[in-house]
């Protein structure tokens, strides 16, 4: 008999508007190439989950799509019950604490991930360098005031000691520190970088992720990964530590095989804790996602039922202040969720 075990979370997925789509769903400037590559629509991306019994995800915003996140919008509002939805907001706008209002309010997402400092298409480096600045305060008022999860993208580890100082001035402040906070994981726990990692724990609402490739890597005992997984384990406590594929922008193996990986990677661990590495711990970040119970023999059939369960009709909201500040109304959001 197949042991009960909630369907897994990916924590970092994204969805990016078709060529077909993007009269309505525009991209950010310079952005056609990589997002041409990358292009999934919420349908594709539920049918890729659901081949690799992967029952939920959080969804980010693309990049390519800049600051208007409504095509993130329109996949969460289509499937309520598989995506939380992460808004990119300008950190450096004077608007950017209603922007996190509008977004995690009318708009229909459940957190936000911080960009300032370039582009958001170019690949260069950007770090997080603004993350203590004091002018940015009121933002991070309006995030911890809102109770959702956030987190500053490039958030590199010398950026880490300007992130406690914001988390001490700012207690109970829910925060996600992406990809390891780029640290170098093949050196284990004995670069200074894994080091302000690791001591980011005596925040009790920080949370930290990571690729597939990591936890592939640290399946091998005796590897630097293992060492420093376990190290994370040990500081954070696995109900902290969330894992991801970075699909659609990683394709270097199938997803579906990436999933299986993991899964295979982690059985080394307690149960405990695969479960919350798994998907637990995304979904005590994000409650809501709280899902019913799948079968741990990998079956889709429970994540199926939970993709076409009926969530009563999804009524719009009107603009309001948001749209006078140009947000689009919630209903234009959900219309476009909805169209086939």
């Amino acid at each position: 008999m197949a042991v009960a075990l909630t369907p897994a979370v990916d924590a970092n997925l994204h969805v990016i508007a078709t060529t077909a789509e993007r009269g309505l769903f525009p991209l950010a400037p310079g952005g056609d190439g990589p997002a041409d590559d990358e292009a999934t629509t919420a349908d594709e991306l539920t049918g890729v989950m659901d081949q690799a019994s992967v029952g939920q995800g959080l969804l980010f915003s693309s990049r390519h799509h800049g600051f208007d996140n409504r095509y993130c919008a329109a996949a969460v509002a289509r499937y309520p019950d598989r995506f939380a939805g992460i808004a990119n907001i300008d950190a450096t706008s004077q608007g950017a604490p209603d922007d996190v209002a509008y977004w995690t309010g009318d708009g229909g997402l459940q957190g936000v991930r911080l960009w300032g400092g370039g582009p958001l298409f170019t690949d260069r480096r950007a770090a997080a360098v603004w993350v203590n600045d004091s002018r940015l305060d009121p933002l991070w008022d309006a995030i911890r005031s809102r109770g959702v999860p956030c987190n500053a993208q490039k958030t590199f580890p010398e950026l880490l000691p300007a992130t406690g100082a914001v988390l001490r001035r700012f207690s109970g402040l829910k925060l996600t520190l992406n990809n390891l906070a780029h640290v170098p994981a093949g050196q284990g726990t004995a670069s200074e970088a894994a080091q302000k990692l690791l001591a980011m724990a005596e925040f009790p609402d920080v949370y930290v992720s990571f690729s597939a490739d990591f936890v592939i890597h640290a399946a091998r005992p005796g590897s630097p990964e293992r060492q420093l997984l376990m190290a994370l384990i040990g500081s954070f406590g696995a109900g902290r530590l969330c894992w991801s594929a970075f699909y659609p922008s990683e394709r270097h193996r199938p997803y579906q095989l990436s999933a299986a990986l993991v899964r295979e990677a982690l059985s080394f661990l307690p149960a405990d804790d695969q479960e919350q590495i798994l998907g637990g711990a995304a979904r005590s970040l994000y409650p809501c996602l709280a899902a019913p119970s799948l079968p741990l023999d990998g079956s889709a059939s429970g994540i199926h039922r939970l993709a076409s369960r009926e969530t009563g009709p999804r009524q719009g909201i009107s603009g309001g202040t948001a749209a006078e500040r140009g947000h689009p109304p919630l209903q234009m959001i959900k219309e476009a969720g909805n169209a086939e």
